[in-house]
């Protein structure tokens, strides 16, 4: 999930070049009408933390409300990650400091699904 439609469009279509089927969404709101409608599993949640509306930590915790299972990956520009470290995610939720590789992306996301919950 990320409100910036080309960092939404490359992150999507590299992780589905390894296999993933993605669910897209352009906002928190969005993100959350997508998983309410969708009847499978969501493992994993990607999410941009600074977006008009809801930002990416409140979605995070919505979801996590909404789908117990998922496990999140946090993404920003912002060089300040004081907004991280202050959050109610867990500490050891992953954050990805943008720009970053697609390769960087898809070898964390799978280290996150092979890990036990």
């Amino acid at each position: 999930m990320d409100d910036d439609p080309t960092v939404r469009h490359v992150v999507a279509l590299s992780l589905q070049s390894y296999g993933y089927h993605i669910l897209e969404a352009s906002s928190g709101e969005e993100a959350l009408d997508v998983s309410r409608r969708h009847d499978g599993r969501i493992e994993l949640l990607v999410t941009d933390v600074v977006m008009p509306g809801m930002n990416g930590l409140e979605l995070a915790r919505q979801f996590m409300d909404m789908r117990p299972e998922v496990r999140v990956i946090v993404m920003s520009g912002i060089v300040d990650n004081t907004i991280i470290l202050n959050s109610t995610l867990k500490p050891t939720t992953p954050f990805f400091h943008k720009p970053f590789s697609m390769d960087e992306l898809a070898i964390k996301v799978r280290e996150i699904l092979d890990r036990e919950s």
